[in-house]
């Protein structure tokens, strides 16, 4: 787990939120729809599970979420509800956030990036829903999360564990985005001909391959820079111990937020509630 940075909490108490303010927001987003504590939920449980992959938001997840807790409460800007007010606030001070709530994050991304496609989000505008996605991390938050919640699932298939599969990876948006395995090659070159979830997902050895949106492979093999960046960060990906975090390219960041932004958005009949 990683300590929280003392200047990020000096932040978050200049906005008014006391230790016991904390603790309300955060225990709230544990409430069930009535109002019932949801208790345990087999969290402890699920922290045994899957012990060895790093819960721990890294640093620009955190200040993305106090940077969005300033902007609804020091500056005014309107967006996001008390459960995005516990999440940030669970980013920005928790040493690490439970398995569950990391599901939650991703299928909060799945639902609500339509948001930030608005005519004001696209000028750059603090628009209510960019105000309430920076509240669950922005961008970085919700990558953060898919990379974690990847993880969770290579554990759960080598231990057969069955859950709901987080809707993140069912949706339309996701579907259309046609996600590949890529494969380095030792020549330098890569392939990526098969869909994400095929036998060649995993190396001879076990390990779990790169995937990426069809689009996003393709731009960075068009150049030799970019099948440069796409050959090393699948090799990184294959040869890392189990459990560990792979940080995309910031350049694989940029083209898959892009590819975000102009994915059509998810049936409507699988959207819950904004948060």
């Amino acid at each position: 787990m990683s300590r929280v940075p003392a200047a990020l909490a000096r932040r978050v108490a200049a906005l008014g939120f006391t230790p016991e303010r904390v603790r309300h927001y955060i225990a709230a987003m544990q409430k069930t729809p009535s109002g019932r504590s949801a208790g345990d939920t087999g969290e402890r449980d699920m922290r045994t599970h899957y012990a060895g992959i790093d819960f721990a938001p890294p640093l620009e997840v955190r200040e993305a979420a106090v940077e969005a807790l300033e902007w609804r409460f020091r500056d005014g800007h309107r967006g996001g509800t008390d459960i995005g007010v516990g999440r940030a606030l669970q980013l920005a001070l928790e040493p690490s956030v439970p398995p569950r709530d990391v599901r939650r994050m991703v299928n909060y991304g799945s639902r609500h990036a339509v948001d930030l496609r608005s005519t004001g989000a696209r000028k750059g505008d603090l628009t209510p829903g960019v105000v309430a996605w920076g509240l669950w991390g922005g961008h970085d938050g919700i990558l953060w999360a898919r990379e974690v919640a990847a993880q969770m699932d290579e554990r759960d298939a080598l231990v057969g564990r069955r859950r709901n599969p987080a809707p993140g990876y069912q949706s339309w948006a996701w579907t259309t985005q046609d996600w590949r395995v890529v494969v380095p090659r030792r020549d330098g070159s890569v392939d990526y001909g098969d869909p994400c979830g095929a036998p060649s997902n995993r190396t001879p050895s076990g390990h779990v391959r790169l995937c990426l949106p069809l689009a996003v492979a393709r731009a960075l093999d068009a150049d030799p820079e970019g099948r440069r960046i796409l050959h090393a960060q699948a090799t990184r990906k294959e040869r890392a111990a189990p459990g560990r975090v792979v940080r995309w390219h910031p350049v694989i960041r940029d083209l898959w937020r892009r590819l975000e932004r102009r994915t059509e958005a998810d049936d409507p009949r699988y959207r819950r509630r904004a948060r």
